[in-house]
């Protein structure tokens, strides 16, 4: 048995998604189907993504990290430098 299913969206959005479904060979309502089905199978809600795709827990880790780097890392003038310092004074 099936049933329908009305949601409110932005219509640019959902013109967004008509495009994007037609990609990829089907229409709005089987795409939402089976994007639907997918969480199901997951078992578990939709992850959430950042417009970097990380979620936003990975990329508030980047960004602390990065500002760590900023502040504290070491800084080299050179490829060569970064070089040396990663693998040694090696010339043979």
């Amino acid at each position: 048995m099936t049933t329908t299913l009305q949601i409110r969206i932005d219509s640019k959005l959902k013109n967004s998604l008509k495009r994007k479904f037609k990609e990829a060979g089907v229409d709005l309502s089987t795409g939402l189907r089976l994007w639907a089905e997918g969480v199901v199978k997951a078992k578990e809600p939709v992850v959430m993504r950042t417009v970097n795709g990380f979620t936003p827990e990975y990329e508030q880790m980047i960004l602390r990290e990065t500002r760590e780097a900023e502040l504290h890392g070491k800084r080299y003038s050179t490829s060569e430098e970064l070089h040396k310092a990663i693998f040694g004074n090696n010339e043979d």
